[in-house]
């Protein structure tokens, strides 16, 4: 609270109301409609203390120039007054009046400073000339040292990056090389393998043929795939070797016989009787025909590609 509000001094009343007095403020309050009438506003002292002409100040002297405060609160002794208070302007006209109760309230308003007793800091001299010119060189040489670092960083990025794609197509090219080598090595593996094990079976040519033995024969035909692509019928000429189970004559040879496609049982009794007429052993138990699983995966597809894709039928030949 202000100091004025603290007395209890309305703003624009002739005297203290009991709703706006500090030492009421315990009664009730007049809230009632028909108690508003005891509740009075004048301003006329107001309006005469405004159209009056100024009032003339008495001079200070220069050893007191602070105003006045105002006059201590009832029941306070008067060095009990708060330090924070605020100077009052000159007393006015009597006690009690609205003009009294205005200026007290406008002793609120902080008191002005004299400018005079100001400290204005100086402003700082003007650049020379030389000051200007050395800033001007400072900022050219500046700028031209960014722009020859941007066009050398441009210049190493490029590098950089043409690096970059010589560097990856030679490891491109090494681990192609180094591919291709180790697929020779052991394409040359191979075949030195299966030249091994072929010597070693005609070595042993004429005591394996001596033993009882299993033939198994693939019937593929070893054509192009481009060539295959336009043949009819490619799968009928590839069973059409069936006539390789008359190898049952000699009686030390097993057949396994494997086909393209699955062969009627007609036809393999046809042949069945025919192996008996000419004197063949039992030929319905000594061959066997074997048809890749995954035969039909690829339209016109080789019988040795289709057996090495079926695991089923490898085990059945092992």
């Amino acid at each position: 609270l202000t100091p004025a509000m603290e007395r209890g001094m309305p703003c624009l009343m002739q005297q203290p109301a009991a709703f706006y007095d500090q030492g009421m403020k315990q009664l009730p309050r007049l809230d009632e409609a028909e108690h508003l009438t005891q509740v009075k506003l004048d301003l006329r002292a107001h309006i005469l203390r405004t159209l009056a002409p100024p009032e003339e100040i008495p001079a200070q002297s220069d050893s007191f120039k602070a105003h006045p405060r105002l006059p201590p609160l009832p029941g306070r002794p008067p060095n009990a007054m708060p330090a924070s208070a605020m100077p009052a302007l000159p007393s006015g006209p009597g006690a009690g009046s609205v003009a009294e109760a205005y200026g007290t309230f406008c002793t609120e308003l902080l008191e002005a400073v004299d400018v005079a007793d100001l400290e204005v800091p100086a402003l700082p001299p003007p650049p020379t000339q030389a000051e200007i010119e050395a800033a001007a060189v400072t900022r050219i040489s500046a700028s031209w040292r960014g722009c020859c670092q941007r066009r050398r960083y441009a210049e190493h990025l490029r590098k950089h990056n043409a690096a970059v794609r010589i560097q990856s197509g030679w490891h491109t090219c090494c681990i192609r090389s180094a591919t291709r080598k180790e697929l020779l090595r052991k394409e040359e593996e191979e075949r030195k393998v299966q030249t091994m094990m072929m010597y070693q079976l005609g070595q042993d040519w004429f005591q394996a043929k001596a033993l009882r033995r299993v033939e198994v024969h693939v019937c593929s035909l070893s054509i192009a795939e481009h060539r295959r692509r336009h043949m009819d019928s490619y799968q009928v000429l590839q069973a059409s070797q069936i006539a390789r189970i008359f190898r049952l004559a000699d009686s030390k040879r097993d057949i396994i016989f494997v086909a393209p496609k699955h062969i009627h049982e007609d036809v393999l009794d046809y042949y069945s009787k025919i192996m008996q007429f000419r004197g063949i052993q039992n030929p319905p138990g000594r061959f066997q025909v074997v048809v890749p699983e995954n035969m039909d995966m690829k339209d016109k597809f080789s019988l040795t590609q289709a057996l090495l894709c079926s695991p089923k039928a490898l085990k059945r030949i092992g």
